[in-house]
């Protein structure tokens, strides 16, 4: 796993919960509206009938889309599926996300007013 970004080290020790827990024919659509994704990934993710093996492309596919990716992903999760936003927030090594984390809720606050 050398020279893989943070985003895909935490998919990758998140991978077994994700596998089973995330509801890819939710968030993905989701993702796919934002334009996460390009036509072709799409229709690559789409295409695939087989639930856990359209969440490890989905998987592998946004691991490399970088932060603003992972930032919509997390958005979705926290409407879709809180416990699995919950486990990457609680992840020890992932300062990132505490940070991005408390800028969301600030910003949350703020739209508020």
């Amino acid at each position: 796993m050398a020279g893989r970004g943070g985003v895909a080290r935490l998919f990758e020790r998140h991978r077994p919960r994700l596998l089973k827990e995330l509801d890819i024919n939710r968030i993905f659509p989701k993702l796919a509206r934002k334009g996460v994704f390009t036509p072709v990934e799409e229709t690559e993710i789409s295409s695939i009938t087989d639930n856990i093996k359209k969440i490890e492309v989905f998987l592998d596919l946004l691991s490399v889309k970088g932060t603003k990716a992972f930032q919509e992903f997390c958005s979705s999760l926290e409407e879709l599926s809180p416990s699995l936003l919950t486990s990457f927030l609680l992840d020890t090594s992932g300062k990132y996300f505490w940070i991005f984390h408390i800028t969301r809720s600030i910003v949350q606050r703020c739209e508020e007013y």
